[in-house]
């Protein structure tokens, strides 16, 4: 039996601070609205913002624009960069493009406002901006699964032309009314109304990207410019939960989570109980880590090998994530695979 003691301990106060620090950040990083301010006069799409997807597809041209640059392009191709973005909510979309040749089924532009996913080419959840097609439109597309809707249609016409430049805005407020916006002139003299609509399908996203589809001979035709992404995120009130665990041997239980769990309440020893069902001793000798980088996961360890003759229950409780909901609480029942005896505090 182990006594309490009454001391300050500084090293538990510093990693105390630290974990705090390191929430601070994380929810900072988690609720940042994706604000992007954008015009590629540092000559890289790399960094503040960072663009991913097709990187070796595109470039920074002499005019400091974000140009497409598919050299060994060969019949019928797909290219895209997105970068993280949370606005949806009272936001605003602006950029400015150039398509230089004449949009057809097969050379058009997808300007992706809201999406789910990194992978913008893919079967995503969200809203895009279409430049080009059959029509030469200019609509605005909603997309769920990759089934997608045309919500604004557009003006047609507006990209027929050998080339074509101008700009685009899109305003979205919080009750779901859209609003699109389309200005064709070098210097941008004014926007024309191409339509409104009111759709909330969805409320969240995670991205912004453009999505460059093109034939062999139109693999330079893209650029974009003067990129401005405004607004906030939905709050998130969805409660995270356990998805599953895995006993690992006799010293180590991991814990997936549903989502990212912040630090301060996810390492901390005293939210994991484990014991005789109905029981459930604290014991001393335990250590609570994340796996790797992944926040949603974490490996409860003990530093000597335990166990209790048959059934154990285990809980985990008072978990939160980085928007401070609290965890659902999980019990579970196991058996060790090796039994030995742990020192329970009391």
């Amino acid at each position: 039996m182990f006594k309490k003691t009454n001391y300050i301990c500084v090293p538990m106060i510093l990693r105390t601070l630290s974990l705090i620090i390191t929430a601070l950040l994380f929810l900072l990083s988690s609720l940042g609205f994706g604000q992007i301010s954008e015009d590629f006069s540092d000559g890289d799409f790399t960094n503040i913002p960072t663009w991913t997807g097709d990187d070796s597809l595109f470039r920074i041209n002499p005019n400091f624009e974000l140009q497409l640059n598919d050299t060994n392009a060969s019949g019928s191709n797909e290219s895209y960069l997105s970068t993280p973005s949370k606005s949806i909510k009272n936001a605003v979309w602006e950029f400015k493009f150039q398509i230089a040749n004449t949009t057809s089924s097969q050379n058009y532009i997808k300007a992706f406002l809201v999406c789910n996913q990194r992978d913008v080419s893919g079967n995503v959840n969200g809203y895009y901006v279409q430049l080009g097609n059959t029509p030469d439109e200019v609509s605005l597309y909603k997309t769920s699964s990759g089934t997608n809707s045309k919500i604004i249609d557009g003006r047609d016409g507006i990209t027929g032309k050998s080339s074509t430049q101008g700009w685009i805005k899109v305003t979205r407020d919080s009750l779901g009314n859209w609003k699109l916006f389309s200005d064709t002139s070098k210097s941008k003299t004014g926007y024309v109304s191409e339509g409104t609509v009111n759709d909330g399908s969805f409320t969240q996203t995670e991205y912004f990207g453009f999505l460059c589809r093109y034939s062999s001979t139109r693999n330079y035709a893209s650029y974009f410019d003067s990129i401005k992404v405004s607004g906030k995120s939905y709050g998130d009130t969805t409660k995270p939960y356990v998805l599953g665990y895995e006993v690992l041997d006799s010293i180590r239980i991991k814990v997936q989570f549903s989502e990212k769990v912040e630090p301060v309440s996810a390492l901390d020893k005293d939210n994991y109980l484990i014991g005789q069902p109905s029981i459930l001793p604290h014991y001393r000798d335990t250590t609570v880590a994340y796996v790797g980088t992944d926040t949603s996961q974490v490996i409860y360890t003990f530093l000597d090998a335990i166990g209790i003759y048959g059934l154990n229950e285990f809980v985990v409780l008072n978990v939160k994530d980085f928007l401070n909901n609290k965890l659902v609480p999980f019990r579970a029942l196991f058996s060790w695979p090796v039994f030995y005896t742990a020192k329970k505090e009391i």
